[in-house]
């Protein structure tokens, strides 16, 4: 009788994995959501975006990793270092991580308060491609609050072109055109605190901006718009 398979060895190579990881212990699953959502594995998960953000130098991953030192989901709980990944994931490109790199340095969590350098990274959350309007709204709070005393930042310019920036750091002075200015551009993008705002100011004006009955109307119809969609003034932070 004729041999039916002509190989008498079909598979030479008895190893089933002939390219085994260099590294056991780096899960080489490159699904870490996964392992988060729907396992529950936050331990896995965390080993998985740690090496992405570490060795791949993936700012979403770098991002997650510090939402995981945040929480203590995955990863001890370590202020310092969910302020480390945070900043990491800006540097790569991602807005969200210099949103939340920016809340941290304003409010001295896992880091030393910096206000200046804390709206440097608003500034890049805020404008395109970023575009996250709680970032926006952040730097608007920081203009309309009145100082005694504002610390120089450092030389490097963080104020953007299309709010009068260009000419290097100046002291974050009171600034209601300014702070106007990012409250259309929060509204502009869905955030209700921002539209609400902008509307009281129009309604009762400010420094620099005159009461205007048409523009109040506009921004108070927008926040309530966004009150029947959203059940509140408030959003949660988009990006995250």
């Amino acid at each position: 009788n004729p041999n039916p398979n002509p190989n008498p060895n079909p598979n030479p190579n008895p190893n089933p994995n002939p390219h085994p990881d260099p590294n056991p212990h780096l899960d080489p699953n490159p699904h870490p959501e996964f392992f988060a959502v729907v396992k529950t594995d936050h331990e896995r998960a965390a080993r998985i975006f740690q090496r992405n953000c570490d060795e791949g130098n993936y700012g979403s991953s770098c991002f997650s990793m510090a939402r995981f030192h945040i929480t203590g989901k995955g990863a001890e709980q370590d202020d310092a270092k969910a302020f480390a990944y945070f900043e990491k994931a800006c540097k790569h490109g991602h807005a969200p991580g210099c949103y939340h790199a920016g809340l941290l340095k304003r409010s001295g969590v896992g880091t030393a308060p910096n206000l200046p350098s804390a709206m440097k990274d608003f500034t890049v959350a805020c404008q395109d491609p970023g575009n996250i309007p709680e970032a926006c709204y952040e730097m608007a709070t920081q203009f309309l609050k009145a100082r005694d005393a504002v610390a120089e930042p450092k030389k490097g310019g963080w104020l953007p072109g299309w709010l009068g920036g260009g000419g290097g750091d100046k002291p974050i002075e009171r600034d209601p055109v300014k702070a106007l200015k990012l409250l259309e551009r929060g509204c502009e993008r869905g955030h209700g605190p921002s539209c609400f705002n902008a509307a009281v100011m129009y309604k009762k004006g400010d420094t620099g901006v005159a009461p205007d009955p048409e523009k109040f109307a506009r921004y108070k119809a927008e926040t309530q718009r966004l009150v029947k969609v959203h059940g509140s003034v408030g959003q949660g932070v988009r990006g995250t």
